[in-house]
């Protein structure tokens, strides 16, 4: 076939295809996650110093100094955590890329809401994270099947049909609804009373009292694109693949005794065993990164407030991933 007879898709898929990865056969396996690590470190440094005049001193202004080892330590530590949980974990750039969003925009969210941090600012800050932690995993690992589908459509095929616009839509807008809906009802009810005991340097606490639900929607669809995108896109395609295949049926009378107890408590199919693991990946991962975020990094924040703040929002992940189970299964 001539280039003349590609798509326009499908041309910007070959040319993924032939960029992307880097040749890292050369590399022997034992260094990627190294130079995956350095990699990120090093363009976050960079990007931060190439946007400090754009940036500002905004953020500078609410951060709290960091004059201990263990924070400093514990900020690196949990970066190469972070990065070996997407590494191991099979994910590829555009899988990191919203895992970065939904564990960050806690933190933005905070900042813009509460500290009065412009929304540029923050955007810029989001946009920086999500480059200096996914370019290295495009770069070193190839794209997955469901991300290469959404350049190049097949008629008929589970993944082209999940990267269909209409379900793009009403799905980001149900996880994005999921998760106003945790924060709005956190507003009417626990939030003030806790971010006024809990965190010292609130610059304005109106927006709990006046935020509607619409609004809420509006501001979190970039999470809900990020966690359609994380955790309905792949457990779909896994319930298509696994509807094509022949199933293991269960049979109690040969069944081993190790056999009948994971039958019993993981007896799920394999999709739903994907979504949970997955699940339980982003929403530990959204948890322990926003309470580092908040906690570590911005003054005046106590311990047990950094974790409110933070478990408000891997519940709303969690239920997320519920409701996408509900979805996918229907």
């Amino acid at each position: 076939m001539s280039s003349q007879d590609l798509t326009p898709q499908r041309r910007i898929a070959e040319r993924i295809d032939q960029a992307l990865p880097l040749q890292t056969s050369r590399i022997p396996r034992l260094l990627h996650f190294p130079l995956l690590f350095v990699t990120s470190l090093v363009l976050s440094a960079t990007l931060y110093t190439a946007a400090s005049g754009f940036l500002g001193n905004d953020l500078g202004s609410v951060s709290r100094r960091l004059t201990e080892g263990w924070q400093v330590t514990g900020l690196v530590a949990w970066r190469a955590i972070e990065l070996g949980i997407g590494w191991w974990g099979s994910f590829d750039g555009f899988d990191y890329a919203s895992l970065i969003v939904l564990s960050r925009l806690p933190t933005f969210f905070l900042l813009t809401t509460f500290y009065n941090i412009p929304v540029t600012t923050v955007a810029g800050c989001l946009v920086i994270d999500v480059i200096a932690n996914s370019l290295p995993f495009l770069l070193l690992r190839p794209l997955l099947p469901q991300h290469k589908s959404s350049l190049v459509k097949s008629p008929g095929s589970a993944p082209s049909f999940i990267n269909e616009l209409p379900l793009r839509l009403t799905t980001s807008l149900l996880a994005a609804a999921i998760h106003a809906t945790v924060i709005y009802v956190s507003y009417q009810t626990w939030l003030p009373i806790h971010l006024v005991e809990n965190f010292d340097g609130l610059r304005d606490i109106s927006a709990a009292h006046s935020s509607a639900p619409l609004y809420l929607i509006a501001n979190l669809l970039p999470a809900g694109y990020a966690a359609r995108d994380l955790l309905f896109t792949p457990y779909a395609i896994k319930r298509g693949e696994t509807e094509r295949n022949v199933q293991l049926v269960f049979d109690p009378e040969t069944a081993t005794f190790a056999q009948t107890l994971e039958q019993n408590f993981w007896g799920f199919s394999r999709p739903t065993k994907f979504l949970v693991k997955r699940l339980a990946t982003v929403t530990a991962v959204t948890g322990v990164s926003t309470w580092l975020q908040t906690f570590v990094t911005l003054e005046g924040v106590e311990s047990y407030g950094a974790l409110g703040w933070s478990g408000m929002w891997a519940l709303a992940t969690a239920l997320t991933g519920g409701a996408f189970w509900w979805v996918g299964g229907a």
